[in-house]
């Protein structure tokens, strides 16, 4: 069976700053002088004039991102933006200043993507062959965090995966989320603050006493959630079928089939809502919405937030 994206058709309208090389930055890189002054601040909605009338069924970013995609009507997948680490997946490294079909997987129809700050997944509309990935790594190959992934020019590459059909796609700064259609979780990528779940940081001494990262280059199970009782004690959480994921920065947000909330990695900021600013390592319930007709609806991630909406809307 295959998947179906957004029904919606439109077109599209962007405001606010549209320097990518300078969003989030003092100033622009030296290798990216040349676009110091171009881009400016949208005051207001705007078109893309080389668009004309194209239609889009949905627009992707992230808050990490300085880049951005959009899905056409008919599947087709655009992006535009910083492109520093080949994050757009046009098999370079150039910036691209408006929206440009991604030729690579021009005979793919793409329901889902999401954006992390130097690199993009997508997923496509059919189950899982292993000779068909439903998903696709657009490169954090030049990334020094991923430094056993083969060096690449910016073109999307299958993940190796063997698990039940994916159903969606989450992007953090420098790691991913994915879940499948039985409601189990994946994550790759950096384990920094713990934000994979996998119960490590994934933190050694290298030479020099220098601090490096075992990171995941691979989709690992998350097999683990708990709770964290009054008096302390740290108890599994069982049947955890997953419905949603969210990624902020360094932080990841899930809403269960019970509609429960469960946050981990960077606690900074208290983004994790367990009224303490310790990181976690593996996933734990979030008390508030653990009552009956207190549960959650939907959830969302910011770089160092967390939101979600109530199951009676507040």
């Amino acid at each position: 069976q295959k998947l179906e994206g957004s029904k919606s058709r439109g077109q599209l309208l962007i405001f606010g700053a549209t320097n990518w090389d300078l969003i989030g930055r003092k100033e622009v890189p030296k290798q990216q002088a040349a676009y110091r002054n171009l881009g400016q601040n949208l005051w207001g909605p705007h078109r893309y004039g080389s668009l004309g009338g194209l239609r889009v069924r949905s627009v992707v970013s992230g808050p990490c991102a300085a880049h951005s995609l959009l899905i056409t009507a008919e599947g087709k997948l655009w992006s535009w933006g910083r492109n520093e680490k080949g994050q757009l997946g046009h098999g370079d490294t150039k910036r691209v200043e408006a929206p440009r079909p991604i030729e690579a997987l021009g005979s793919e129809a793409i329901v889902a993507a999401a954006c992390g700050r130097n690199h993009t997944l997508a997923l496509t509309d059919q189950g899982f062959p292993m000779e068909n990935s439903p998903f696709f790594l657009f490169p954090v190959f030049f990334d020094p965090v991923f430094p056993a992934f083969p060096t690449d020019q910016g073109f999307p590459m299958e993940i190796l995966y063997n698990g039940q059909p994916i159903s969606k796609l989450g992007c953090g700064a420098e790691f991913s989320m994915v879940m499948d259609c039985k409601g189990n979780l994946y994550s790759f990528g950096c384990p920094e603050y713990g934000q994979l779940g996998h119960n490590s940081d994934g933190k050694f001494i290298a030479r020099a006493q220098r601090i490096e990262y075992d990171c995941e280059l691979l989709p690992r199970r998350v097999a683990l959630f708990v709770e964290r009782t009054k008096d302390g004690q740290v108890l599994p959480v069982p049947n955890v079928v997953v419905r949603d994921v969210a990624c902020g920065a360094n932080h990841t947000l899930v809403l269960d089939s019970q509609k429960r909330v469960f946050s981990w990695g960077f606690g900074g900021y208290g983004r994790l809502g367990h009224a303490e600013q310790k990181d976690e390592m593996v996933p734990r319930l979030v008390k508030l919405f653990d009552f009956p007709g207190r549960g959650a609806a939907q959830i969302y991630a910011g770089y160092t937030c967390s939101f979600a909406v109530s199951e009676t809307g507040g």
